[in-house]
């Protein structure tokens, strides 16, 4: 699918004007992918995930945009205040809340920024999901959780994660081709500062909705959930007690598994832990039920089990783990959080270091939209595996000399 230049030029006008209100944005394949590849060289985003886009990222992107004929789209990241609600239950019409999404433009659109993507079904526009952006205070978002309550099938959400696409931009579903049209009077960066939260009550009250501010926590009965799926993973280890003892060779013993798994977020994230750097945005990620996401767990929750399970499948003690590695962990963490101020109240929870060397935790994420793509650390356009799914399925063999490869170190 190529992108005529005409839209591309759209985007990058949109994008000078997101830039100069402080939004952080990415460009955007047409599958709901950020573009990964420029150049022959692969791209990474981590530092719009944390901090405010820099003019010499922001002019990349734009030169992105303009000289590659697949960005079809624009996504931005929620950061500085910045909230994007999804609405999906817009999408089924059994709900009959057209009247509805025309009195909340008509009331709020002078403030709120909506839209709308649009799929053209022979010949008839048929609307689906909602968009709903504004402002809120900052620390408001650091330090809490937006919860929504409604009796829908459908998701409502404001989790920052994955960017969020908003028009213009164009989007391939199989063979459907939709479109994102702003519908509101006002654009992002022009959208309300929603101080007390009234407005984004009122709004989602009209919606049927109702807001919550809640301490950010993950299920108490996620483990117990997670532990349904335990017989599905091989509860034998590749080997007991392997003779590695030190962060060095726990690490690269992590960086030759994640090339063995085809996985390169993984290698990534591991390669910026040797340098002492922990490059994942602590946000709440939901799991579960496509439809209820009944499960949380912060984003470092999730990557800290792929590197404990990973360890205690190929045999390293926990206690070993604990006395080398750990602490080198969240050494790199609080140097993010003192740095951008982001997630601060994480500690590695001795409860999910024990889950993990028991092998019980299966999950957190799921295939083709796994963390590491979420945060576009993977390249790969289509991926229908975890990162457990992986590890769990590899060749014993092949992970046993990998282990005997680096004991011999």
């Amino acid at each position: 699918m190529k992108i005529s230049r005409q839209h591309r030029k759209r985007i990058v006008d949109l994008a000078d004007k997101l830039f100069e209100a402080g939004i952080n944005w990415i460009p955007m394949s047409p599958y709901r992918k950020p573009i990964t590849y420029y150049q022959g060289k692969r791209l990474t985003f981590e530092d719009t995930f944390h901090k405010p886009i820099t003019r010499e990222r922001h002019e990349f992107f734009k030169e992105i945009c303009l000289n590659s004929d697949n960005c079809a789209g624009i996504a931005v990241i929620p950061i500085n205040g910045l909230i994007l609600i999804d609405f999906d239950p817009a999408k089924n019409p059994k709900y009959k809340l057209e009247p509805r999404i025309k009195e909340l433009v008509e009331n709020y659109g002078h403030a709120i920024y909506l839209d709308r993507r649009y799929i053209d079904i022979k010949g008839r526009l048929m609307p689906k999901g909602l968009k709903i952006g504004l402002f809120i205070d900052n620390s408001v978002l650091m330090n809490k959780e937006l919860v929504f309550k409604h009796s829908y099938e459908e998701e409502v959400s404001a989790d920052p994660w994955p960017p969020k696409t908003i028009h213009p931009s164009v989007r391939l579903d199989g063979k459907y081709v939709s479109a994102y049209l702003k519908i509101s009077h006002v654009d992002l960066y022009e959208s309300y500062y929603d101080r007390t939260l009234s407005t984004l009550k009122e709004v989602m009250k009209l919606l049927g909705v109702e807001v919550d501010l809640v301490e950010p926590a993950t299920s108490q009965d996620e483990d117990e959930e997670e532990g349904k799926d335990s017989s599905k993973i091989k509860k034998r280890k590749i080997i007991e007690n392997a003779k590695i003892d030190s962060f060095e060779k726990m690490i690269t013993l992590l960086k030759l598994l994640a090339d063995e798994l085809d996985c390169p977020g993984f290698r990534t994230v591991i390669e910026r832990l040797e340098r002492g750097e922990w490059i994942i945005p602590y946000f709440i990620y939901r799991f579960g039920s496509k439809k209820l996401f009944s499960h949380r767990r912060s984003s470092y929750s999730i990557v800290e089990n792929h590197i404990m399970e990973a360890l205690a499948y190929l045999g390293i003690r926990k206690d070993v783990f604990k006395q080398v590695f750990l602490q080198k962990l969240e050494d790199a963490q609080r140097k993010l959080c003192k740095k951008y101020k982001h997630g601060c109240t994480h500690k590695t929870e001795s409860r999910d270091i024990s889950t993990a060397f028991k092998l019980k935790a299966f999950g957190h994420d799921m295939a083709d939209n796994c963390i590491y793509k979420i945060l576009g650390l993977c390249p790969y356009e289509n991926c229908p595996y975890t990162f457990h799914g992986k590890l769990f399925s590899a060749s014993s063999n092949k992970l046993y000399l990998l282990v005997k490869q680096v004991e011999a170190m």
